[in-house]
């Protein structure tokens, strides 16, 4: 029973995630400040959920601009630069540009849960760990063939460029090395390091995948 338990909680979080997709591009400044620009692809069936009024306080995920600015206005050292929205035939695409004080209050905001980023810094050398799959079990083919339906056209970008030399690199949820991704667009090095990566290759890693920018 727990473990048929775990299966659903598993199925019901990928039904909302793999509905979404995701590009992230983190510009920073040489004294730490500096501003995130996202672009969420959300189906439109899942769009207004987080404006009903019962998700007012905690919505599910920023899907519009209010919710933007009611997750920001919770962080200090966040400011909403601008906002725009449209819609094609399957997607409500919402942009968003937030300027950040510092990396320590940028943190919060892409890990609301406080397990997904962390931030270390050693001497000179600073480094940004993000969380994109923590991992899972055996799961049955048949859920993972409509994980994979589900996700289809959708994809997780994310980059970043400081005013220094940039590196990234991959792992899995037990911090081992990954050296080859397929189906990745990966830029491990320069001014700008990036990783791009279609959703349904994303949730089907079982051993995880996080990202590490150092500079």
């Amino acid at each position: 029973m727990r473990h048929a338990r775990a299966l659903l909680l598993f199925f019901c979080a990928i039904l909302f995630s793999s509905c979404i997709g995701v590009k992230a591009d983190i510009t920073l400044k040489a004294d730490g400040s500096g501003r995130i620009s996202l672009e969420y692809r959300v189906s439109r069936q899942l769009d207004g959920l987080g404006q009903l009024d019962g998700n007012l306080n905690q919505p599910t995920i920023p899907t519009g601009k209010a919710d933007f600015e009611r997750s920001i206005g919770r962080l200090p050292g966040l400011r909403l630069h601008s906002f725009s929205s449209k819609q094609d035939e399957k997607d409500v695409i919402n942009r968003a540009e937030i300027d950040f004080a510092g990396l320590e209050a940028l943190i919060p905001f892409l890990d609301a849960a406080g397990e997904g980023a962390s931030l270390v810094r050693a001497g000179e050398k600073t480094s940004l760990r993000l969380i994109l799959n923590q991992g899972f079990g055996d799961i049955a083919p048949e859920l993972l063939s409509l994980v994979e339906t589900l996700s289809r056209g959708y994809e997780v970008a994310i980059s970043l460029s400081g005013p220094k030399e940039t590196g990234l690199a991959l792992f899995d949820h037990a911090g081992r090395p990954i050296q080859n991704l397929n189906g990745a667009e990966w830029v491990k090095s320069g001014k700008k390091a990036s990783l791009a990566l279609p959703l349904p290759q994303l949730l089907s890693l079982k051993e995880g995948l996080e990202l590490e920018f150092t500079w």
